[in-house]
C-alpha cells in the first residue's frame, strides 16, 4: 500500500542534490566529537560519498543526519554554526546566479524559484507589506512544530540565510528580528548571537523580516550575460531533475486523485503499465519509500 505521506513527502526524497549539507553537518559536529559513522547511520551514506562530486542526495537524508547529531547529544549551537559556514559557492550553479542577479529583489525571486535545487528543508515564501519584507518558512519535510528536529533545522536555516546575504550584500546585513512557532529554549540568546538580531517565540510562523528598501539594492557583481547563462543552465538542471523523479510525480498524481483511497502497489503499476516488481526497483532507485 504507497501512504499518504509517502506521496505527499516525494520531494524531500529526490536525490538530486551534492551532498555539501551533510558534508557542512559532519564538519560541523567534528568539534564536538561526534563521528561521520554515526552521524551518517541510516543514510545510505559513507563518508567517502561526501567528497564525490557525483554523489547526489535527498533533503530527507540531511535531515536523518541532523536527526541523529541530537540523539547524539549534539550542543545547542550546532545548526547556528553549521549554517554560519554555508556560503554561496556551496550551491553551485545555483549560487553563482544569485550573485549575477539585477537586484536583491530578482535574486530572491530567482531563489524561490529555484530553490528545489538548494536541497531545501523548507519551502519559502517572500511576502513585502508596510515596508517590511518578509521571508516564511513552510512545511516540506512534514515535522511537528516544536520538536528538536524541526527547531535545528530552522536554526539552520536562518543562520545559513544570514551568511549568504552577507556574501550577496557584500556589507553586514541581518533581519530586523526572526520569527518562530517553538517556545523559547534555554538556549535563546544564540539566536541574537549569530543571528544579530532579536528572536521572538511562540509566533504563528517561522520566518524572518528584514527592510524592504533592501530589496532594491543592486547586487555588485551582476552581469546580463552571465544571468542569462548561469539562469539557462539551472532551468536545465530543474528539468533534469523532474526527469529524474518523474515517476514518483506520476505516483503521487495517482495517489492524489483518490482521495481517502489508497491503491496498491499491483493497482497503481498495473495503471504505469508496469510489473509491480519493476515500480518498485524504479521508486527505490529514485529514493522514494513505496510504505
Amino acid at each position: 500500500m504507497i501512504s499518504a505521506r509517502s506521496a505527499a513527502s516525494a520531494a524531500a526524497d529526490e536525490r538530486i542534490h551534492p551532498p555539501y549539507k551533510i558534508a557542512t553537518l559532519v564538519q560541523a559536529a567534528a568539534a564536538e566529537g561526534l563521528g561521520a559513522g554515526a552521524l551518517l547511520a541510516g543514510t545510505g551514506l559513507t563518508s567517502a560519498a561526501l567528497a564525490d562530486a557525483e554523489v547526489r542526495t535527498s533533503s530527507r537524508q540531511f535531515a536523518l543526519a541532523c536527526a541523529n547529531a541530537i540523539a547524539l547529544g549534539a550542543s545547542p549551537e550546532l545548526p547556528f554554526r553549521m549554517g554560519m559556514q554555508v556560503r554561496v559557492s556551496h550551491y553551485g550553479l545555483y549560487g553563482y546566479a544569485l550573485l549575477t542577479c539585477r537586484t536583491v529583489r530578482e535574486g530572491l525571486g530567482f531563489a524561490q524559484r529555484f530553490h528545489r535545487l538548494a536541497a531545501p528543508t523548507f519551502t519559502l515564501r517572500l511576502d513585502e507589506a508596510d515596508g517590511v519584507a518578509c521571508w516564511t518558512f513552510g512545511d516540506l519535510l512534514g515535522l511537528v512544530p516544536g520538536t528538536a528536529l524541526h527547531a535545528f533545522l530552522v536554526a539552520f536555516q536562518l543562520a545559513a540565510q544570514v551568511s549568504m546575504a552577507r556574501d550577496l550584500w557584500h556589507e553586514h546585513m541581518v533581519p530586523h528580528e526572526v520569527l518562530l512557532r517553538h517556545a523559547a529554549p534555554p538556549h535563546a540568546a544564540l539566536y541574537a548571537q549569530y543571528l544579530g538580531c532579536p528572536a521572538r517565540f511562540g509566533q504563528p510562523f517561522d520566518g524572518a523580516r528584514f527592510d524592504a528598501r533592501l530589496l532594491d539594492a543592486p547586487l555588485p557583481l551582476h552581469n546580463p550575460i552571465t544571468q542569462a547563462m548561469v539562469g539557462g543552465m539551472c532551468e536545465r538542471l530543474l528539468q533534469q531533475a523532474g526527469a529524474q523523479v518523474g515517476l514518483a510525480r506520476r505516483v503521487m498524481q495517482l495517489v492524489a486523485g483518490r482521495p481517502g483511497r489508497f491503491p496498491g502497489m499491483d493497482e497503481v503499476a498495473a495503471e504505469l503499465h508496469m510489473t509491480e516488481r519493476t515500480l518498485r526497483r524504479r521508486l527505490a532507485d529514485e529514493g522514494t519509500r513505496d510504505r
